[in-house]
């Protein structure tokens, strides 16, 4: 998992929202499951995998790395599947918006210093937390020295 993706399940675990997490790197997957992050190995754009993540039963699904080229052929089914899947995509700019709106994806920015924190609000106020809730908690996360990842070469 990424910052952003990490920022978005710290977010979740602190609501008490259940959260599965797909990552295809395995050193940021070791990384992750080290960290305790409830994280599995897998393509999330693998359509095999979709059931086994039970997404017929996910209210919402982010993806923090989004591949269009990819997305551009699952995305009719993908909708027919899961209809009632709000799906997400976090995008860098403009192009990459409109790119994604076009496959059915409602674009995100996360333009805040601490990685996924623009995209957990939206996400927590999606699953009906409390604006006051959510407002606490990124006031007291902005307070908090965001924590880069870096690869160290060694694991």
């Amino acid at each position: 998992m990424g910052n952003v993706g990490r920022g978005v399940a710290d977010a979740l675990r602190t609501f008490h929202i259940p959260y599965f997490a797909v990552e295809r790197d395995q050193q940021r997957l070791r990384l992750a499951l080290a960290d305790g992050y409830q994280v599995a190995s897998g393509d999330g754009f693998d359509v095999r995998l979709w059931e086994s993540i039970d997404l017929h039963e996910r209210k919402l699904s982010v993806l923090t790395a989004p591949d269009y080229a990819v997305l551009s052929q699952t995305a009719s089914l993908i909708q027919q599947k899961y209809p009632a899947l709000k799906r997400f995509a976090v995008v860098n700019n403009d192009r990459e918006a409109k790119l994604f709106a076009s496959a059915g994806l409602i674009p995100l920015t996360d333009q805040d210093a601490v990685p996924g924190l623009d995209v957990a609000v939206v996400l927590l106020e999606e699953l009906g937390v409390p604006n006051g809730a959510v407002t606490a908690w990124t006031d007291a996360h902005k307070r908090i020295e965001p924590k880069v990842l870096e690869p160290t070469g060694a694991v």
